[in-house]
């Protein structure tokens, strides 16, 4: 018979040697000199170190055989404790003959429930928390989820990081399989890396039927287009279509590009258009209409078009044929097609600008002004300063005519003649 099936459950001492393991030595023994009757041939001496557990009582090919069985089912642990191996185990703990430290690749169970059984040890999974006794079955640290193999087997499966929104797993990449309601099954990770295939779950989003691995759109629904990458994350979006677009933004979803001849609106209440271009045009109205024109160009009255630009011009005709306003201090000539710099003098002006001068005013070719009237005068300057006739030198005193010179002395020495008249009754 051998020691395997020659130990009881519990474990016996013999001098000051324990046995321990799955079963303890049960054969009766009184002292280490010898054997009692014929059943064990081998039996546990004092271990010291490097030395086996058992020796041999009786020199016949029985016991030497049950010799060969004891010391290949025990294991020197010290002075006092021959333990039974465990199949992986490094080192035992002196107490209870538990494996202690488990072989590379390799970990100790918890301990079984049955005080006689020891632990064991299984196949080491990473991130794994403890392991069970009756199967190996993983139990996984706090942020992991234990993944089966497809058959079960407990002894392969894994420890997979938990992926938000996720149901199920896959055994080979850890990946999402199925997530939960309000959740989508992205595309794989890619790249050349061992999880190329892995897929994660991100949250359902209107318009968009597949995800990246980043969570960023990947197709749209016929309603919807995708955006440009966010230059930050590299996720693009999913934006509802807007006739004509070629590319959208990510960050309002704004049509950034249009189609040939088509050109972007500004926004307006989150939305913009495609709108047909302009000749000229820079920047276009949530209604297409030419909101600003490039350099040298305005826009129409009724923003259809953009106006050759006129000086000092406030507002164009729908046809940019004729100018509809001026600024302040212009007004439109004839024509209406330029603005004319206008003061109260002006009563209108002709196609060039060439006043029209309101009662009281002359007007004056050479500066093309209206200067005030003066009376028989023969020219103006370009500050409306007029020129008197050599018989009408002197300008009256309100400045209305030109006066002769003696007219002018004669009305002097009578104003000075009054002066002195006041004076002298002021002296009385």
């Amino acid at each position: 018979m051998s020691v395997q099936t020659a130990f009881a459950a519990a474990a016996v001492s013999l001098g000051t040697t324990q046995v321990h393991g799955a079963t303890a030595l049960t054969a009766a023994k009184s002292t280490l000199s010898g054997c009692t009757g014929n059943e064990i041939r081998a039996v546990i001496e004092t271990g010291t170190t490097g030395t086996p557990c058992c020796t041999l009582c009786a020199n016949d090919a029985t016991a030497a055989a049950n010799l060969a069985d004891c010391n290949a089912e025990t294991t020197y642990v010290s002075s006092t404790t021959c333990c039974q191996p465990i199949t992986n185990a490094a080192t035992y703990n002196e107490g209870n003959c538990h494996a202690a430290t488990c072989s590379s690749g390799f970990a100790a169970s918890v301990a079984s429930s049955t005080a006689s059984e020891r632990n064991k040890c299984c196949a080491a999974r990473d991130n794994a928390q403890s392991y069970a006794f009756s199967n190996c079955a993983v139990t996984c640290k706090a942020t992991f989820t234990k993944v089966d193999e497809n058959p079960v087997d407990e002894t392969t499966s894994k420890c997979c990081a938990m992926i938000s929104g996720a149901a199920t797993y896959d055994y080979d990449t850890c990946g999402a399989s199925t997530c939960a309601a309000g959740s989508t099954v992205s595309e794989p990770k890619g790249g050349n890396g061992a999880d190329a295939q892995a897929k994660t779950c991100c949250a359902s989003v209107t318009g968009t039927v597949k995800f990246e691995y980043n969570c960023g759109a990947f197709s749209c629904n016929n309603q919807y287009a995708l955006s440009v990458a966010n230059s930050t994350t590299n996720k693009k979006k999913c934006c509802s279509k807007i006739a004509d677009a070629t590319s959208y933004n990510y960050a309002n979803c704004l049509a950034s590009a249009c189609g040939s001849a088509k050109v972007p609106s500004v926004e307006s209440n989150g939305a913009n258009k495609c709108c047909t271009a302009i000749s000229q045009a820079a920047t276009y109205s949530f209604e297409c209409k030419a909101a600003t024109c490039a350099s040298g160009f305005k826009p129409s009255g009724d923003g259809s078009k953009c106006c050759q630009e006129v000086a000092n011009a406030a507002a164009y005709s729908n046809d940019c044929a004729t100018v509809a306003s001026c600024n302040p201090g212009y007004e439109k000539n004839s024509a209406s097609t330029a603005c004319c710099k206008s003061d109260a003098s002006i009563q209108s002006f002709g196609d060039s600008c060439t006043p029209t001068c309101k009662t009281g005013y002359s007007f004056v070719s050479a500066t093309n002004k209206c200067c005030k009237t003066v009376a028989d005068a023969t020219g103006y300057n370009a500050n409306c300063a007029a020129t008197c006739p050599s018989n009408k030198p002197a300008l009256s005193t309100d400045g209305s005519s030109c006066v002769a010179a003696s007219t002018s002395a004669s009305s002097a020495l009578s104003f000075a003649a009054l002066a002195s008249v006041v004076a002298s009754l002021w002296l009385l």
